[in-house]
């Protein structure tokens, strides 16, 4: 474990309290002060998330131990708070809380400084439930962390605690301080439907205004009160000063953690009305005439240290305006989407020292091995499987004879069976996969059992315990529960529903074991053990009325945005954002309304105040980032598939390079390759132009010697990449040489090369000699010379039809002697 960043020694201020002509009055005051650091750090952990998002993973235990990277949640919380000396935890949970104690019991993330408190809520329905329950119990003494148990971070915080504090110091109004990581408008961790903006005046870093901007309905504009440009800085205390600026962040990714005074607790028992963190709370204290409260954000300096940095041969650039202290990593795992990105975060050491590359909580030890790829101990290998990049393998795992696995993670004790290929998924402790399989992109959860034959397309996630097939096919975003669906309208409340959890699956397996029909989803299969329910945001088959009573909630204006259907499907794992279909627009974020009522939302864009540069500096930058999806709009389909484009591009060629320096096989390359064409759903064509690009590129005509290892390397890629259209193939690498002009001389001796080493078949180059494309003299794509190689081709050509020929002939020839 790394040395441990010390939260204290902010006792011995450097003011003029202590002189020796201070008053008594100024001594005690400072004393008192004193006292208050030296109280012992304190966190206190939200284990709910009041979400049934990750249902149905969630229905036999709580979200905080689920597992992430074959860790619980709740250690990755734990390990992140004893990294920054917090002397006492207190978990509120309001579900499961007997669970939690029991995994704190035997969970080998012991820890002996901080002391751990699980505290039962069970009447709690609400987040804001929990904060007054917190109240009540008047155990918060002074400045504490709360952090939600989803969020897996390595950020260091005790910094930013000690910046808090300091900042009371001289501000008692400073009651929070909100941390965030700056992203990329094309980061996965950005999860579509679920962003925020932060109004931020930049020099104080204080924040004046917070709105959440769900997909849909689309945010064209957001409202900002008068009262923050008020010129009179006393007329409230979030309003900016004369010749103040506020800086616009969408690019800030909530990291679920706050510092908070003590006086946070309280201000949830003053209003009850608050339910929430960010919706009711922070907007609640911002908005308020009575209080002078002051939150504040702290933008963390982002990118690993440089140790992770040469593990993984990449660099990660600074984030222009972040703080110089707080780095670090830390996001919340509230989706399938989520748990998909920040998984991947984590093997690509984004929380480096934490991860497998370093340590990880609980002493798990993994074997490192290039290209990102992890084993635990114990683990079986068939000689023919395939291990690909950015893959973590569970301790006493198996993987059979001809299996593939890439980007994806396996539990401990995981069997998968022969010819099976997983990709971008995530199987968890105990289960079996048998013979035949595909994986694609989904969740499967601990102690399954996927039978030989079985299909489970991207976006499904399968809870503990069921069984699926054989020779059955899931479609994607399908949900498999280990009971039957209920919706909320049939529950009074989550403890009643845990209630009834046992009994329910304990008739259900006793109808199963009779040979029920009806007792499983036939969807499953012959032997399937399980329920199928509705995809995440989608509407379940059930009565009439109960679908109406459903669709006028989803309609209601009480409704949060964030929850509704169009937003939840965009948090599926494997979602593909340009399949979508919303109701209204999709335009871009492009205005601020200053005052303005939401009922005033269509009034002419001449009372609108700002363009498109006001939220960012790049001219094509969208308010949700990556989350462009149709509308059926010609012009948004294209800046969509030119997105795909453009990430798909950059990420085959960082996928290529990685292929090159660490010398991987073809065979992995190429299945990293249809994994990136999957998740970006771009033409094939799209992908042979990348590859043919990229090897040509690594071929330096002036080297032939080099040039030659390369091609006898990689050339068997390209006839991986060319076996659907290979004249189409040839015809890229046709454009290719006669683009650029260095390698307009070697076009031939790859024609050649292609021939003699069956990269393109012999009938193909006859082919593409044949076809129009071959005669094309657009100027983009080389003009006339490609004319000229063409005519240069018809050697190669001619000796083609000669052997054909001869061959046909020697045919003849052996017939007629058989004869």
């Amino acid at each position: 474990m790394p040395p441990k960043s010390s939260a204290k020694g902010g006792g011995k201020s450097g003011g003029g309290g202590g002189g020796a002509g201070a008053s008594s009055k100024a001594k005690s005051q400072q004393n008192r002060e004193e006292d208050l650091q030296r109280e012992p750090l304190q966190a206190v952990i939200l284990a709910d998330a009041f979400s049934k998002r990750l249902d149905p993973l969630t229905t036999d235990r709580p979200a905080c131990l689920l597992p992430l990277c074959n860790v619980p949640l709740l250690d990755w919380t734990l390990e992140n708070l004893a990294l920054a000396e917090v002397e006492e935890i207190f978990i509120l949970a309001s579900r499961y809380s007997d669970q939690i104690k029991k995994h704190l019991s035997t969970s080998p993330a012991r820890y002996s400084l901080p002391k751990i408190t699980v505290i039962a809520t069970p009447d709690a329905q609400s987040l804001g439930d929990v904060m007054r329950e917190l109240d009540s119990k008047q155990i918060i003494r002074s400045d504490f962390i709360l952090i939600h148990a989803d969020s897996v971070a390595s950020m260091d915080l005790a910094s930013i605690v000690d910046a808090h504090k300091r900042r009371r110091k001289k501000d008692k109004d400073a009651i929070m301080t909100i941390c965030t990581m700056p992203v990329g408008k094309r980061s996965r961790i950005r999860t579509p439907g679920n962003l925020s903006l932060f109004f931020v005046e930049p020099h104080t870093s204080q924040l004046v205004h917070y709105a959440p901007v769900p997909a849909a309905p689309r945010l064209r504009t957001t409202s900002l009160p008068l009262e923050v440009f008020d010129q009179d800085a006393a007329a409230t205390t979030n309003s900016l000063s004369r010749g103040a600026e506020v800086d616009i962040r969408n690019d800030l990714v909530d990291c679920g953690i706050d510092i908070c005074s003590a006086d946070v607790p309280p201000l949830f028992s003053e209003n009850f009305d608050y339910q929430t963190l960010r919706h009711d709370f922070v907007l609640g204290i911002l908005t308020s005439d009575l209080l002078d409260s002051k939150i504040f954000v702290h933008v963390a300096p982002t990118g690993p240290p440089a140790s992770a940095v040469q593990i993984a041969g990449s660099s990660f650039p600074e984030t222009v305006g972040t703080s110089t202290y707080g780095r670090g990593y830390a996001a919340r795992v509230k989706s399938p989407a989520d748990y998909d990105a920040i998984t991947k975060d984590v093997i690509g050491q984004w929380t480096y020292p934490l991860g497998p590359a370093g340590y990880l909580p609980g002493g798990q030890r993994y074997s490192p091995r290039s290209g990102l790829r992890f084993l635990g101990d114990n683990v079986v290998l068939s000689r023919t499987c395939q291990l690909g990049t950015h893959t973590l393998v569970g301790s006493q795992s198996e993987i059979g004879d001809k299996a593939s696995l890439l980007q994806s993670v396996l539990g401990s004790s995981v069997k998968i069976g022969s010819r099976t290929s997983i990709f971008g998924s995530y199987i968890w402790a105990n289960t079996t996969v048998g013979s035949g399989c595909t994986i694609e992109r989904s969740i499967i959860g601990a102690n399954v059992k996927i039978l030989d034959g079985v299909k489970i397309n991207k976006g499904c996630i399968v809870a503990d315990g069921c069984t699926v097939g054989p020779n059955v096919e899931l479609h994607a975003f399908s949900r498999i529960a280990n009971k039957k669906y209920r919706s909320e309208l049939e529950f009074d409340s989550d403890s009643e529903q845990e209630d009834d959890d046992d009994s329910l699956r304990a008739s259900d397996k006793a109808a199963g074991a009779a040979g029920g029909k009806d007792a499983f989803s036939k969807e499953l299969g012959a032997q399937g053990v399980g329920y199928l329910w509705p995809a995440l945001g989608d509407k379940p088959l059930r009565a009439e009325d109960d679908m109406d009573s459903e669709a006028s909630d989803d309609d209601d204006d009480e409704v949060d945005e964030i929850e509704r259907a169009q937003n939840l499907r965009l948090m599926r794992l494997g979602a593909d954002l340009d399949e979508m279909q919303l109701s209204d627009s999709l335009s871009d974020v492009s205005s601020v309304d200053v005052g303005r009522d939401s009922d005033d939302e269509d009034d002419d864009d001449e009372d609108e105040l700002g363009t498109d540069d006001s939220l960012s500096d790049d001219d094509d930058d969208d308010i949700l980032g990556s989350s462009m999806m149709l509308d059926g709009e010609t012009n948004v389909e294209k800046q969509a598939a030119l997105k795909r484009l453009n990430e798909f591009r950059g990420e085959a060629t960082a996928s290529l390079e990685r292929a090159f320096e660490e010398n991987h096989t073809v065979d992995d390359a190429a299945i990293e390759l249809k994994t990136l064409r999957m998740a970006s759903n771009v033409p094939l064509k799209e992908v042979r132009k990348t590859v043919i690009g990229f090897i040509l590129n690594k071929c330096d005509p002036e080297q032939p010697k080099d040039m030659l290892k390369v091609l006898d390397k990689w050339c068997p890629l390209i006839s991986v990449v060319a076996v659907d259209d290979q004249i189409e193939a040839l015809t890229t690498v046709q454009n290719f040489c006669a683009v650029h002009p260095k390698y307009y001389k070697i076009f031939i001796p790859l024609l050649k090369k292609f021939y003699n080493d069956d990269v393109i078949s012999e009938d193909n180059i006859v082919g593409w000699w044949k076809s129009p494309l071959s005669r094309q003299t657009e100027a983009e794509i080389g003009g006339e010379k490609n004319l000229q190689l063409r005519k240069a081709a018809e050697e190669v050509i001619r000796y083609i039809l000669e052997s054909q020929e001869s061959s046909d002939e020697d045919d003849e020839d052996e017939e007629e002697d058989s004869d």
